[in-house]
């Protein structure tokens, strides 16, 4: 079992790999100051590049609630981290260039430590968590997440996309915790125990927020700031909340923890290193497409 839940698990990097591409690209039809306004939502709506990404973005979810249905949040939500290593050979051959050497080291990096991972995560049973730790945790961080989002809004570029992924890489953590909260409960007492706990309705009501929110950080135009944010934070977020609230834990020696240790700093420095070099090779896409429309244009109206 531990097998398909890994393999589940990276089943699903590679669909949110495809689909974060995809849906970056639609919103760049969007002018970056109609970011955080209502014109996206309605752009996105009418794009069928997004809603492919949006599909594709929505097997992975399925693919990555199958595996937190029968494995531990601490196993499977690092291992979406491997997306990137899908994501580099896509950008690689859109861009029409080779993978350098710098960035091969850093996915070899990554692989290695995803397989220390998966071969010392061991997770011990976990109790329900109480309502109390949930209503702690959504008074501590409403107030934060708002105003990162009232400054976004009043921002634009590298920084709105910053904030803006903080705040989706947060809520996106949420999900994943409640995600496996109401598979719980639904292997425990079937649908009407589910739908008896408020997890499922936070559980919907969070993922539109985070997806209108993911669409304006993208749309910021700085993917080399979002991709690493979102990627890393959600993680650090859905493991920190397994822990504390789901009290998720791993059957480790001494010795292995700290192997382990050195595992997740470096999934995370090879994260962000190949987020960066994504985000760049993205914009990069995205400023010769606009520079061929604007000659095609140009060259139309002579």
């Amino acid at each position: 079992m531990h097998a398909v839940v890994v393999l589940l698990a990276l089943l699903a990097g590679f669909c949110i790999a495809v689909g974060m591409v995809t849906q970056h690209r639609a919103t760049t039809a969007v002018p970056t100051e109609r970011g955080m306004t209502s014109d996206i939502a309605v752009a996105m709506a009418r794009s069928p590049l997004w809603w492919a990404g949006m599909v594709t973005t929505t097997v992975g979810y399925g693919c990555q609630a199958l595996a937190l249905a029968w494995g531990s949040l601490l196993v499977v939500q690092p291992l979406l981290v491997s997306c990137l290593l899908f994501a580099l050979p896509m950008s690689a051959r859109l861009g029409r260039r080779r993978v350098t050497r710098t960035e091969w080291k850093w996915a070899l990096l990554l692989t290695g430590a995803l397989v220390v991972f998966i071969v010392l995560a061991r997770p011990d049973p976990v109790n329900r968590p109480p309502m109390f730790s949930w209503a702690v945790l959504a008074i501590a961080l409403a107030p934060i997440l708002g105003v990162c989002v009232v400054v976004a809004a009043r921002t634009d570029g590298r920084r709105r996309a910053g904030l803006l992924s903080v705040v989706v890489a947060v809520l996106i953590g949420i999900v994943a915790v409640l995600t496996k909260v109401c598979l719980d409960e639904l292997a425990a007492g079937g649908l009407p125990a589910m739908f008896s706990i408020p997890a499922p309705y936070a559980l919907v009501t969070l993922t539109l927020v985070a997806t209108v929110l993911k669409q304006s950080a993208f749309n910021a135009g700085a993917l080399q700031v979002s991709v690493p944010i979102i990627l890393v934070g959600e993680q650090l977020v859905a493991v920190a909340l397994g822990l504390t609230i789901l009290g998720e834990d791993l059957s480790l020696t001494l010795a292995e923890g700290a192997v382990l240790f050195v595992a997740i700093v470096v999934m995370i420095a090879a994260t962000i290193a190949l987020g960066r070099r994504e985000g760049a090779v993205e914009e990069e896409l995205d400023a010769a497409t606009m520079r061929h429309s604007a000659g095609v244009d140009d060259h139309t109206s002579r």
